[in-house]
């Protein structure tokens, strides 16, 4: 999978190596700003209330 950002500020890629897919991300945001994100804001969890 091709380089992607799925929060700003976050970039990752996937890879596969010896038939095991792998994530590689590169970020300089805390790991508070990232939970926060992913889960109110992002893409990977939508947030129903």
């Amino acid at each position: 999978m091709p380089l992607y950002e799925p929060l700003k500020g976050y970039r990752c890629a996937m890879i596969l190596v010896n038939d095991v897919l792998i994530e590689l991300g590169e970020t300089s945001l805390s790991e508070k700003q990232i939970w926060n994100e992913t889960l109110n804001n992002g893409i990977l969890y939508k947030n129903e209330k």
